[in-house]
């Protein structure tokens, strides 16, 4: 399932990330990874924030 399929609140385990090299090296570089936990804070039409390891993370698309 993609993230931005996930509702708030709602709890997922990175199974993948697709993506470039660079968009992959980003990603992982702020903590993200897979097999890591992570539970959606807010998710909006064009931004989803996320939360890992303690830490919030925004995304935007």
């Amino acid at each position: 399932m993609p993230l931005v399929d996930l509702e708030p609140e709602k709890e997922g385990i990175i199974a993948c990330i697709e993506g470039g090299f660079g968009l992959k090296r980003r990603v992982r570089s702020i903590g993200l990874r897979e097999g890591k936990n992570l539970r959606v804070i807010a998710s909006h039409p064009f931004s989803t924030v996320v939360g890992v390891d303690g830490r919030e993370i925004g995304f935007s698309s």
